[in-house]
């Protein structure tokens, strides 16, 4: 991976940007995830179910990071469980990020809070949202139990997600860290 991936890969759900250091185990998160109210669009038409398809996406948000975190904090949990909240480039990046951090021993520690500030459908069964996931209480350890985040990783990130709705579930295909919150 490049110094840049990293980067962005690391603070990808508050994992932690990763500043290369040695190994250790810490007990998992026994942290929640949060929320706030989402924004709606001013639409007339169909209201009650872009309603319910913007609380669906944040519920997958939501979801997606708090599995995303369990993973980062048992490394004996299967990664195909990914593939119940992601697919396609997400569930690819996930995957790969998750596998490195076993195989450097790092595990995550604390959990991340996310706060869902907008969803605005694209097409037929498309939406794009913005979430900032606050990361203060999150650290990622190697076997000895010493950070591996970067000293200067800011404390809350805004991701822009890309979300599918598929036969009535919702998947996170695309999240990108685009700047701090």
């Amino acid at each position: 991976m490049t110094a840049r991936r990293i980067l962005v890969v690391t603070l990808a759900l508050a994992l932690g940007a990763v500043a290369g250091c040695t190994g250790g185990d810490s007990p998992g998160p026994t942290g929640t995830t949060t929320t706030s109210p989402i924004t709606t669009p001013s639409s007339t038409t169909t209201t009650t179910q872009v309603d319910s398809d913007e609380a669906a996406v944040e519920r997958a948000i939501i979801e997606f990071s708090r599995l995303t975190d369990e993973l980062a904090t048992n490394p004996k949990a299967s990664l195909d469980k990914l593939a119940t909240v992601s697919r396609g480039e997400s569930n690819s990046q996930w995957t790969q990020i998750l596998t490195n951090y076993r195989r450097k021993a790092w595990k995550q520690v604390g959990a991340t809070s996310v706060e869902v500030t907008g969803v605005r459908p694209q097409g037929s069964s498309g939406f794009t949202a913005t979430a900032c996931l606050d990361v203060s209480k999150v650290n990622l350890v190697d076997k000895d139990g010493k950070s591996v985040v970067a000293a200067a990783r800011p404390p809350r990130v805004a991701y822009d997600y890309s979300v599918t709705k598929a036969g009535g579930d919702y998947f996170i295909t695309k999240d990108k860290v685009v700047r701090t919150c």
